[in-house]
């Protein structure tokens, strides 16, 4: 999973601070996968060994799902040959959110990538 932070350029491109979460770094509780805390994000961040983040990493909004992985894969290498997918952030209280995968699983196009993450997040959770 991946943490997104907006940041936009031309037109169609845009920028991202990419935060990848591993499967290992993400709670779940009652079968839902919840975000990690803010402390818990900020320790894998600042960890420079664990290779987990990338500021402005570049995106297009007409890159479709084939690009985007490629360019998740050259970016953060431990995600070649792994499952992976896009989802989005839903608050569920004052100090906690989870993810919303809107429908199985799956990498978001450039566009949705762009419209349906607005805000602070779009996370991508690792499989397997």
């Amino acid at each position: 999973m991946f943490s997104l932070t907006c940041s936009y350029g031309a037109a169609n491109s845009f920028f991202r601070n990419v935060l990848l979460l591993k499967n290992s770094d993400l709670p779940r509780i009652n079968g839902q996968v919840y975000v990690p805390t803010q402390s818990e994000r900020s320790t894998i961040r600042n960890n420079v060994q664990l290779e987990q983040y990338k500021r402005k990493v570049g995106f297009d909004a007409s890159m479709s799902s084939d690009m985007i992985r490629n360019k998740l894969e050259e970016t953060f290498p431990y995600l070649k040959n792994r499952r992976f997918s896009c989802a989005a952030v839903v608050k569920v209280d004052q100090d906690s959110s989870r993810f919303e995968f809107h429908g199985s699983p799956h990498i978001w196009r450039g566009k949705n990538n762009q419209e349906q993450n607005k805000g602070q997040f779009c996370p991508l959770h690792i499989g397997g």
